[in-house]
């Protein structure tokens, strides 16, 4: 009688963990701290016409990677955003802008347009010795809320601007749009700093435009 044909089983390959390539971290950080703190992307085109040449840009973008929302002791909502790159020598290679709004509603329910005039929006870009204030003439803002800490939008604003340089100081220089949309996180505390640092360069009020001190650092 012929013995039955013994079957060995193949041992099993041992199992291998799988690891998450390390640019995937990082991206999912990425992605987790601008979901912590808000972002936006803005146009600024200046509407001048008499310094333009065939290479001079028609258009600049910024990308704020911070974006926040509050209500103010008034019940007025209030934004805040900004963008700061990684300078290596401080202000000379200093690459800045900030951009706040103080409405005078509250926040949307659902959704509202809110009118940008005269003391509501303010902004400064800093491009080493290089700075430029601007302030709201006219425009509006377009919000909706995501959730009870989100808030999503669009503006389009004209605005007036500034130009300061070390030698001339502040000068009057052409209207500027600046257009965009943003998603804005709840965050009083960050919120309240961005503004205040707006304001110690470029407060609001019916005096604003006679200021003429040097723009904070």
């Amino acid at each position: 009688m012929t013995a039955a044909p013994s079957h060995s089983r193949t041992p099993l390959a041992p199992s291998r963990v799988v690891h998450a390539p390390a640019w995937l971290g990082c991206l999912l950080a990425i992605v987790a701290a601008s979901g912590c703190t808000g972002h936006a992307r803005l146009t600024l085109i200046p509407l001048h016409s008499s310094t333009l040449t065939p290479r001079s840009p028609l258009e600049y973008t910024v990308s704020p990677q911070e974006c926040y929302w509050w209500v103010d002791e008034e019940d007025r909502l209030c934004l805040a955003m900004g963008y700061h790159n990684f300078s290596i020598l401080g202000d000379l290679t200093r690459d800045a802008f900030e951009l706040s709004f103080v409405f005078k509603d509250p926040p949307p329910e659902d959704e509202k347009v809110y009118v940008a005039r005269r003391d509501v929006a303010r902004a400064l870009w800093h491009r080493s010795a290089w700075h430029l204030r601007l302030r709201a003439r006219t425009g509006n803002v377009a919000i909706e809320r995501r959730s009870d800490d989100i808030l999503a939008g669009r503006l389009r604003l004209t605005c007036s601007s500034e130009e300061f340089w070390i030698l001339t100081g502040w000068q009057r220089k052409s209207p500027v749009l600046i257009q965009g949309q943003f998603t804005a996180v709840h965050n009083p505390e960050q919120g309240r700093t961005l503004l205040q640092r707006i304001e110690e360069s470029n407060p609001r009020g019916s005096d604003s435009g006679k200021v003429t001190f040097e723009p904070g650092r």
